[in-house]
């Protein structure tokens, strides 16, 4: 499946024993990103790995837990003369089935991250 470039988004499951979901996602050479997995937080039962390919399969990166979270992630500089990269999702452990659930989501590194918190839980307007 192809994406848009980044920002962007995708929800998928993974159905079959050893099966590896490929997101085909235009970039540009040079360009910090945030690839990320949600999955063990949604409580899915995956135990995901996240594999970054060029357009022709071979592997650039991988990850398979971040710092103090079962879910992957990680930040990638796109190669020089790499236009296209494949964002891949598969199970640690070739599990799968319904209950396999992720969201990857791909964002420019760079961004800033926002939070926003309310100390209090009603707002009258």
């Amino acid at each position: 499946q192809t994406l848009s470039a980044a920002p962007c988004g995708v929800t998928g499951q993974i159905l079959a024993r050893g099966e590896e979901d490929q997101y085909l996602v235009p970039v540009t050479a040079g360009r910090k990103l945030r690839i990320e997995v949600t999955a063990r937080r949604l409580g899915s039962m995956l135990d995901g790995v996240l594999i970054v390919r060029n357009a022709q399969g071979g592997e650039l990166t991988r990850n398979d837990d971040q710092p103090g979270n079962a879910d992957p992630g990680l930040d990638f500089t796109v190669p020089a003369n790499v236009d296209k990269i494949l964002v891949c999702v598969r199970d640690m452990q070739n599990r799968f089935g319904s209950e396999h659930i992720y969201h990857v989501g791909i964002r420019d590194a760079g961004a800033p991250d926002v939070a926003a918190t309310i100390a209090v839980d009603t707002i009258h307007v």
